[in-house]
């Protein structure tokens, strides 16, 4: 009788703990849902918002700072188009620029963010490509 060899079966398993992995995870959600609604707004032509706040200065310095910080390079590429996109909505709120002129701006920025949150959810997915081996 001949005999057969059996080999173990391979599992997959993460070289990181719980908690990074956890994270990633719902980084990954926030970006697909983020990015899944600005979509959603190109494809049924919503009106882009062109109102300045208070905030908008809040989120330009943050962005700046963390442009300048020493981040990895993806987060300070992000951070840089971040700081434009806010940045030159501000600028033609100060210069006063028609609403056609904002209007144009924002549906290009927010083609822009659909771009960062793509590049988002594909970071997370090489970051987990990166951690899952077979044992």
């Amino acid at each position: 009788m001949a005999e057969t060899l059996t080999e173990p079966k391979k599992h997959l398993a993460l070289d990181t703990d719980w908690r990074a992995a956890a994270g990633m995870a719902v980084l990954f959600v926030i970006c697909a849902l983020l990015g899944g609604r600005r979509l959603f707004e190109i494809v049924r032509g919503v009106k882009p918002e062109i109102t300045v706040t208070w905030d908008s200065s809040i989120l330009l310095c943050a962005c700046v700072s963390g442009f300048i910080s020493r981040m990895e390079r993806c987060l300070r590429t992000a951070s840089l188009i971040m700081a434009l996109s806010v940045g030159s909505k501000i600028l033609l709120h100060v210069l006063k620029a028609t609403v056609e002129t904002q209007l144009a701006n924002a549906a290009l920025l927010r083609v822009l963010y659909v771009m960062l949150w793509t590049g988002g959810c594909t970071g997370v997915f090489w970051w987990f490509r990166s951690k899952v081996r077979y044992v």
